[in-house]
């Protein structure tokens, strides 16, 4: 009987078994742990380059002007911070603090190059990240600025669409959308009927006022006529029964 051999053998073939398991699974590893590396190294170049301006990007969120040379360092860091990330948050910044500028400038050259910037870098972050209704108001802002309202009308299509109910951004939006109603088709019309009923939930002076403007009042009461009981419970509810 070999037994004794046949034991020393089998041990031996599976010494080698595991020690090749165990090399295949430290390669695996290794494999991971590079492909993760490579995945992290690009955002945290992005997040370095864009918290070096994260005080001039909350400044103009909170409606704050920082300096002429604060806004160029922001758009210069957000702009490697973009590159080195395929997410939208960077380009949509960016485009904010290029508005920010073409609206600071008086050179009426300078102030079209920014703007145009401004909307491209607008148009790449929301193809990036579609779910932002203010950047999509923006986006339709800059068009409108320069006489594309059919451009305008789409994006603010998808500003109501993607975030129909924003008080902070609603009486801007609702400004433009009256400005834009002779582009717009019979759906747009029913989406901007929308928002007048839903401000006027929350800013029911404001609406009153635009009620009353030439041109636009009969539209507003219109879209007023139509408040559905909840949009009515919702007013009273925020406000109270007038007296």
């Amino acid at each position: 009987m070999n037994t004794t051999a046949d034991q020393t053998t089998d041990s031996s073939h599976n010494g080698k078994a595991n020690a090749r398991s165990y090399r295949g699974g430290a390669v695996l590893t290794l494999v991971f742990a590079a492909l993760a590396l490579a995945l992290a190294v690009p955002r945290l170049i992005s997040a370095l380059h864009a918290v070096a301006v994260q005080e001039t990007v909350t400044a103009l969120n909170a409606g704050n002007i920082p300096t002429a040379g604060a806004l160029v360092d922001a758009v210069e860091e957000l702009a490697v911070a973009a590159r080195w990330s395929g997410g939208s948050d960077y380009q949509l910044d960016r485009g904010l603090v290029l508005l920010k500028q073409g609206l600071a400038t008086s050179d009426p050259n300078e102030q079209a190059d920014l703007l145009a910037a401004a909307e491209q870098a607008t148009a790449d972050g929301l193809a990036a990240g579609p779910g932002e209704p203010g950047a999509w108001a923006r986006l339709a802002w800059l068009r409108f600025q320069r006489g594309n309202k059919d451009g305008a009308v789409a994006a603010l299509r998808l500003s109501f669409l993607s975030g129909a109910f924003v008080p902070v951004l609603m009486p801007s939006r609702l400004e433009l959308a009256l400005a834009l109603r002779s582009a717009m088709d019979d759906e747009m019309l029913s989406l901007l009927r929308r928002q007048i009923r839903l401000a006027w939930v929350t800013s029911p002076d404001f609406v009153a006022k635009l009620a009353e403007r030439p041109g636009v009042g009969p539209l507003v009461r219109n879209a007023l006529a139509e408040l559905s009981e909840q949009e009515v419970a919702r007013h009273l509810e925020l406000h109270g029964p007038r007296r």
